[in-house]
C-alpha cells in the first residue's frame, strides 16, 4: 500500500470487502473442511476462514474430526503458546459459540443415543468423549485430552483396540470418536434438575392499544400458527389493558371465557397450565383474539397512559410455572410500568435536565445526559429476568410503537420506551428485544414473531466451556442468566438458531499451553515415558525421543437441554482442536478479523451499558487496532517498507470495521436517539457474529432491474463446490453417518443449496449515488432503498419522502424482487421494512449514516482513517525505538561508571 501521505493514498489503493466479493461472484461455494484425526496422533488443520464473510456465510462446512467454524469460532486459528507471547501481539483469545447454528442444506448434528448409561465421560472433568481422547492400556483406560487425567473404562464398555490404529475396534459405529460434534440423547432421570411436567409453552402477551393495528394488517397469520404446531408448543394469550389483565380461553369452538385480573400490582393468572390451547385448538386463537379487538372497552383501555406489560409476563410466567417454564412473547406498545420517580428522573434528562439542576436552571451537559440515559434506571428488570430465569421462563420482548392505520412512518417521532431498562429483562433470562421505531411496520413485527417460534431449538438448556490444561474460560457476554459466583454453567431458559455467546480465553499459569502427557515433550520421560516403555498405549512404540510436535489446545462447548419436537433430554457438544504456536507470525496469519471484532465490539458494549466513560470506549477500540497493527509493522513486517501502511492479510479490512463500529447507531459521537442506541448496543451485545459485522459494515448492493443502471446485476442461484483433493481418507460413512442423514458421501460433498445468491456487495461509498441507479443498504437492524431521480418510475405514494415495504412486493414505487428480500429477512432476524429514500428525502441522512468510507460531520473518511492509524502505528514505532536506544545508552554509561 502507498505511503501515509494523504495525497498518494487514493481510495481506489485501499482494501475493501467488495472488491474481494466481485472477484468470487459467480464461483462454486466454498468448502470448508475442520479436520482432525481421533487420537490426537496428528496436529489438526490451523483455522483459517475465508476473509469474505458472505464467502463463510455461503460456505458447506464439512465436519471431519473437528467442530464446523459455525458452532466454535476462536478469534486465532493457532493459539500462542505462552500468555508472554499473547500479551505481544495484542491479539484478544476469545470463544465465539453459537451451539444450534444449523443450516438446512448441510448434515445435521449426529445423534447418539445413550438412554441406558449416559454418555462416557472424564471422571475429573466430566467433559465428553470426542476425537480428542487417547485410548491406552489395549483399551482398558482413556487420557482425558481436557483435562489429562487417565480414566479407567467401564467393563460394560470395554473394546479392544486395533493394534494397527490404537483405535477402538467399533471405531466406524463411534460417532463421537469421528465427529466434532454429536448430540447424546441422555437419560431424563439423570440429566434433568426439576423434571418437566407437560410439553413446552408458549405465551403471547399483547398490549391493548396495538392490537387495532396488528389484526387489520392480519399480523396472526397461518404461518405463525403452523410454527407453533411444528414445535409441538402449547399457547396462551393474556391481554394488557390500562387498568387490567384479560385472559381468554376456548372451551369449545365459538365459545371463548374472558376472565379479568384488576389488580397490576399483583399479577397472577386465574387459569391454570390446563386451558393452554394445543393441537387442533391452536386456530381458535384467531377467534379469541378478534373477539377482544370487537369489545367496546378496548378503544378506552389503549389510550390508557402507559403501558401494563410487565404485569402481563409476570402473570404469564405464573402460568408457564405449571407445566415446567417455556416462553412469553410480549408485544408492549408504550412505556412499560415502572416507579413513577425514575422515570420522571429520566424524563427530565431527556429534556437536558438533572435532579439536582433542574431549580436551578443549569442544564445537564450532553455527555453526562446519554451516559445516564444508557444505563437502567432501576435493577428491578434486571432481578426480574433472574427470577424468571430461575422458573426456566424466556421473555421476547417486541417493542411496536403502535399509531392509527395507516399512519404514514416517521410522521412523528418514536415514543420513548428506555430500551435501556426494559432490554434488562430479556438479557437477563436468554430472551431477545426488538425495537421498531415507526409504527407501520407491521410486516416486521409479523416476521419477527414467526422467526421467534421457528428459531427455537432448545429448552432449560445449561452450557459449559471446557478448556484443556493451561487455558480457562473467563468472561461470558450474552443473552443468559448472570452467572453466580462459584458456578461456570450458564443458565437458559430457551437458545434459538442465532443464540451466541462470546467466552474470553485465560491461561491458568506463565508456561501456558501445557504438553500432552503422552505425546507431548514429556512423552519420552517421566508417565509418558513409562506408559510407552510399557506397551500401554498400544501400536508401534517410539522410543528414538524424536522433538515433540506443538501442544493441541482443546475447547468444548456441552449444552445440555430439553429438545422442543420430542421432549427428550438431549446433550449437543462441540469439540475444537487448535495447534499452539510459538511463531508471531503464525498467529497473524490465523486470526479470524470477524471474532475479533465480535469481542471487542461486545466488549465495549458492555462497558458503555455499564456507564463507561465514552470517549474512552470510543479510544480503547481504537487502540486495540493499533496495537495489534503496530506489533505486526514492528516484529514480522520487512524493515524495507518503513514508510509505508502494513495490513496483514487477515486484518486488512479490519480498520474498515472499526471505522465502521465508531459510526454505527452503538458507538458514534453524534447525537442519537436514546433508545436507538441503547437498542443497537443491545443487539451488539447479544446478537451473532454476522449481526455484529452488519453493524460495523453495512451492506449495499444494487437492487436488480429496478433501474437501467442495475440491468446487468442477476440474481443467481448458489452453485455447489467440491471438497479439495488430497484431504485425509475420510472413514466411510455409508454405515454411520450415512444412516444416521439419510445422505450418500455425493450429496455432502457437492450441494448446491438452491438459495438466491445476492448481488455483490458495493462500496459504502456516495460515490455510487447516480440520478439512474437505485441501492439497497442494511445494517442488521435498518434497511433503506435509495432511488435515484431517473429511476423512480413515478411519484411514490408517501409524495417522495419515504415508503414502507409492507410484505406485498408491491407497495413501494420501485419493486424489490420477492426472492431477495426473502433472503434478506431469513439471514437478519429484526431488520427492518425497506423504506425508501429519495434525494433530498428527511430520510436521506439515514443512508448517508451508514456510507462509513464517507467523511460525515466529525467524523473521517476511510482513507483519512488509514492515514491516522499509520501515524499511531509509525508514532508507537519511533516511541519504542527511542526507549530501546535510550535504555541502550543507560546500559553503556553504566557499564563504563563501574
Amino acid at each position: 500500500m502507498p505511503s501515509s501521505g494523504s495525497g498518494r493514498l487514493s481510495s481506489s489503493d485501499v482494501p475493501r470487502p467488495a472488491a474481494l466479493e466481485e472477484e468470487n461472484a459467480g464461483k462454486p461455494r466454498t468448502v470448508i473442511a475442520s479436520r482432525f484425526a481421533c487420537g490426537g496422533r496428528t496436529l489438526p488443520d490451523p483455522v483459517s476462514l475465508p476473509l469474505s464473510t458472505a464467502e463463510v456465510v455461503e460456505s458447506y462446512q464439512v465436519d471431519m474430526g473437528n467442530a464446523r467454524p459455525r458452532y466454535l469460532r476462536l478469534t486465532v486459528g493457532s493459539i500462542p503458546h505462552t500468555p508472554d507471547l499473547l500479551r505481544t501481539c495484542g491479539v484478544p483469545l476469545a470463544l465465539v459459540t453459537a451451539p444450534f447454528a444449523d443450516r438446512p442444506d448441510e448434515p445435521p448434528v449426529p445423534v447418539v443415543s445413550a438412554e441406558e448409561r449416559g454418555p462416557q465421560r472424564c471422571g475429573r472433568c466430566k467433559a465428553y468423549l470426542n476425537p480428542g481422547v487417547l485410548f491406552v492400556d489395549a483399551g482398558r483406560s482413556f487420557v482425558c485430552n481436557l483435562c489429562h487425567h487417565w480414566n479407567a473404562v467401564d467393563v460394560e464398555r470395554y473394546v479392544p483396540l486395533d493394534a494397527a490404529t490404537g483405535l477402538p475396534v467399533d471405531y466406524q459405529q463411534r460417532l463421537e470418536l469421528q465427529y466434532g460434534s454429536v448430540e447424546y440423547v441422555v437419560p431424563a432421570t439423570d440429566y434433568c434438575e426439576n423434571e418437566r411436567t407437560a410439553t413446552p409453552a408458549l405465551v403471547l402477551v399483547l398490549d391493548a392499544r396495538c392490537i387495532e393495528v396488528l389484526t387489520d394488517s392480519q399480523w396472526l397469520s397461518a404461518e405463525w400458527l403452523a410454527a407453533v404446531a411444528e414445535q409441538r408448543l402449547r399457547l396462551g394469550f393474556v391481554l394488557c389493558g390500562g387498568s387490567a389483565l384479560r385472559f381468554y380461553q376456548v372451551t369449545a369452538p365459538g365459545r371463548i371465557e374472558e376472565r379479568l385480573v384488576p389488580d397490576l400490582n399483583d399479577a397472577f393468572a386465574p387459569m391454570g397450565a390446563d386451558t393452554l390451547l394445543q393441537g387442533e385448538q391452536l386456530s381458535q386463537l384467531q377467534a379469541a383474539v378478534a373477539y377482544a379487538a370487537g369489545q367496546t372497552w378496548m378503544h378506552a383501555e389503549g389510550n390508557a397512559a402507559g403501558s401494563s406489560c410487565v404485569a402481563g409476563i409476570l402473570a404469564a410466567a405464573d402460568m408457564l410455572r405449571g407445566v415446567g417454564g417455556g416462553k412469553v412473547l410480549a408485544v408492549c406498545a408504550a412505556l412499560p410500568g415502572h416507579p413513577s420517580e425514575a422515570y420522571a428522573l429520566r424524563d427530565r434528562w431527556q429534556g437536558g435536565m438533572d435532579a439536582g439542576a433542574a431549580a436551578s436552571g443549569k442544564p445537564k451537559s450532553e455527555v453526562e445526559r446519554e451516559r445516564a440515559l444508557l444505563q437502567a434506571a432501576a435493577p428491578a428488570y434486571r432481578q426480574l429476568g433472574t427470577q424468571l430465569a430461575d422458573a426456566q421462563v424466556s421473555v421476547d420482548l417486541f417493542l411496536f410503537a403502535a399509531d392509527a392505520p395507516g399512519a404514514p412512518p416517521m410522521a412523528t417521532p418514536p415514543p420513548y420506551f428506555d430500551v435501556a431498562t426494559v432490554s434488562q429483562l430479556p438479557l437477563a433470562c436468554g430472551g431477545r428485544v426488538r425495537y421498531y421505531p415507526h409504527s407501520g411496520d407491521v410486516a416486521a413485527v409479523r416476521r419477527d414473531l414467526v422467526q421467534a417460534v421457528c428459531s427455537v431449538r432448545a429448552f432449560e438448556a445449561v452450557l459449559r466451556v471446557r478448556s484443556s490444561p493451561g487455558i480457562s474460560p473467563e468472561e461470558h457476554l450474552g443473552s443468559f442468566r448472570p452467572m453466580t459466583t462459584g458456578r461456570k454453567d450458564v443458565r437458559l431458559p430457551v437458545m434459538h438458531t442465532d443464540s451466541t455467546l462470546a467466552v474470553a480465553i485465560a491461561y491458568d499459569s506463565g508456561s501456558g499451553i501445557a504438553e500432552h502427557p503422552v505425546w507431548g515433550a514429556s512423552a519420552t520421560s517421566g508417565s509418558g515415558g513409562a506408559w510407552r516403555r510399557s506397551g500401554l498405549l498400544g501400536g508401534n512404540n517410539n522410543n528414538s525421543g524424536e522433538q515433540a510436535s506443538p501442544a493441541i489446545a482443546y475447547v468444548q462447548v456441552a449444552v445440555l437441554f430439553t429438545c422442543p419436537t420430542d421432549g427428550t433430554r438431549r446433550v449437543r457438544v462441540h469439540t475444537l482442536a487448535v495447534p499452539s504456536t510459538r511463531l508471531l507470525n503464525q498467529v497473524f496469519r490465523t486470526i479470524d478479523a470477524s471474532s475479533v471484532l465480535c469481542w471487542v465490539a461486545r466488549h465495549a458494549a458492555r462497558s458503555l451499558l455499564q456507564g463507561a466513560v465514552w470517549s474512552n470506549v470510543r479510544d480503547s477500540v481504537v487502540e486495540r487496532c493499533v496495537e495489534m497493527l503496530y506489533v505486526y509493522r514492528r516484529y514480522c513486517a520487512s524493515r524495507s517498507s518503513s514508510g509505508q501502511l502494513i495490513l496483514p492479510e487477515a486484518l486488512k479490512f479490519f480498520p474498515l470495521y472499526v471505522l465502521g463500529l465508531l459510526k454505527s447507531a452503538a458507538l458514534r459521537a453524534a447525537a442519537t436517539a436514546p433508545d436507538e442506541r441503547a437498542y443497537r448496543l443491545a443487539a451488539v451485545l447479544s446478537g451473532s457474529v454476522e449481526t455484529v459485522l452488519a453493524t460495523a459494515h453495512p451492506r449495499m448492493m444494487a437492487v436488480p432491474g429496478a433501474a437501467e443502471g442495475n440491468a446487468a446485476v442477476p440474481l443467481s442461484r448458489a452453485p455447489g463446490g467440491e471438497l479439495p483433493l488430497g484431504r485425509p481418507e475420510e472413514p466411510d460413512p455409508a454405515d454411520t453417518y450415512g444412516m444416521a442423514t439419510n445422505t450418500t458421501a455425493a450429496q455432502r460433498i457437492t450441494v448446491p443449496d438452491g438459495d438466491v445468491r445476492l448481488p455483490p456487495t458495493q462500496p459504502l461509498s456516495s460515490e455510487r449515488l447516480r440520478p439512474e441507479t437505485v441501492w439497497l443498504i442494511e445494517d442488521g437492524w435498518r434497511c433503506l432503498v435509495w432511488v435515484g431521480e431517473q429511476a423512480a418510475a413515478g411519484a411514490s405514494p408517501m409524495n417522495g419522502a419515504a415508503t414502507p415495504y409492507d410484505g406485498s412486493f408491491g407497495h413501494a414505487s420501485v419493486p424489490l424482487p420477492p426472492v431477495m428480500m426473502e433472503r434478506l429477512f431469513r439471514e437478519r432476524p429484526g431488520l427492518l421494512s425497506p423504506l425508501q429514500v429519495h434525494r433530498h428525502a428527511p430520510l436521506e441522512p439515514l443512508f448517508h449514516a451508514l456510507l462509513i468510507e464517507d467523511r460525515g460531520g466529525n467524523a473521517p473518511s476511510y482513507v483519512e482513517f488509514l492515514v491516522s492509524v499509520h501515524k499511531m502505528v509509525q508514532k508507537k514505532i519511533a516511541s519504542s525505538e527511542a526507549e530501546r536506544q535510550h535504555r541502550t545508552m543507560a546500559e553503556w554509561d553504566w557499564a563504563h561508571t563501574y
